[in-house]
């Protein structure tokens, strides 16, 4: 099941089922945009992106050295 189609299920019942128009847009911005509480994502797979992910919150690190 794609994001679209879980969100479309999940949000049914509060919008399309009662009537209203909605609208559903997902963008995949380049990581090269991207901030995180102001630092830059580490990069995909990396061990710093594993502890952002352990965390579950951004950790400053040394972008020029990943």
């Amino acid at each position: 099941m794609n994001a679209k189609t879980l969100a479309e299920e999940k949000l049914a019942p509060f919008i399309k089922e009662r009537g209203y128009d909605w609208e559903i847009y997902i963008d995949e911005t380049p990581m090269d945009l991207w901030r995180t509480q102001g630092l830059v994502p580490p990069p995909p797979e990396s061990d710093m992106e594993k502890l952002w992910a352990k965390e579950n919150r951004p950790i400053p690190y040394d972008v020029a050295a990943s």
